[in-house]
């Protein structure tokens, strides 16, 4: 697919694009606005959290009827002290929600997120893991991470503060067994609720591709923003609205579990 340059933000029109998924919990289907308007990845993300909230939505009904509602809600802040991984796409959309933010807010959660960094520059082993991430070395990774109980920057009063725009790892993730087994995940026995997709992974895949990078990449949340700053190269393309969804869904339908 082509890049092109994007357009001016002030671009208005919109297309109508046709959204027909097949889950292992039903289908989706809808007409969903769209830019009319060469889109970045990153711009692309909120829609694509919109769709996969839907395709979590089916699989948390389907545990429900079987007896297995989830335990997740406000209030119950344990699993933000996970390693949250997210692809570049959605570290570049997430940068974004927090520079929009209302001052006051935006001041709290950055420097939470300069409170994180510090913390892992502290542990230098740790943090070259997170930074060059092995398949064979995730459960150790992330088990060492939750050791250091670091909040994600974005949760207040055990809550997320951003949770309509929070990324798609934070919706696929839900439980139904009591929410106190969550606060020792590695030792407990958490009865998660499986999603049928990771979004993040799609994603990353698609960014590789699109960008000709060596490997997809997934990288900590709570370094997105210092990671963004320091790779503003790698959301700078654009490409035509409707085929970018159209790949993007269909890398989706693909990606799905069954």
């Amino acid at each position: 697919m082509r890049a092109e340059p994007p357009s001016p933000p002030h671009v208005a029109s919109t297309l109508a694009f046709p959204l027909d998924l097949t889950t292992p919990h039903g289908r989706l289907r809808a007409t969903l606005p769209l830019p009319d308007r060469p889109l970045r990845l990153s711009e692309v993300v909120p829609l694509l959290l919109q769709i996969d909230t839907q395709i979590v939505g089916q699989a948390l009904r389907r545990a429900a009827d079987d007896g297995h509602a989830t335990t997740c809600g406000p209030g119950c802040g344990a699993c933000c002290r996970q390693l949250a991984a997210v692809s570049v796409p959605e570290a570049f959309a997430i940068t974004a929600t927090l520079t929009g933010l209302a001052p006051d807010h935006r001041l709290r959660v950055q420097a939470r997120f300069a409170g994180a960094a510090a913390t892992l520059e502290r542990h230098p082993e740790l943090l070259a893991r997170l930074q060059t991430p092995a398949a064979d070395d995730a459960v150790a990774t992330a088990r060492d991470y939750f050791d250091l109980r670091l909040a994600c920057p974005f949760l207040e009063e055990e809550s997320c503060s951003i949770h309509r725009d929070r990324p798609s790892i934070c919706r696929e993730i839900n439980v139904s067994s009591p929410p106190a087994l969550c606060r020792e995940p590695f030792t407990n026995a958490v009865a998660g609720i499986r999603s049928p997709l990771r979004l993040s992974e799609v994603l990353a895949r698609a960014h590789a591709h699109l960008y000709e990078r060596p490997a997809p990449r997934l990288l900590p949340l709570s370094l997105a923003p210092r990671w963004v700053a320091d790779h503003p190269d790698l959301d700078h393309l654009a490409w035509p609205a409707e085929p970018l969804l159209r790949d993007l869904v269909a890398a989706m339908q693909r990606g799905m579990a069954t």
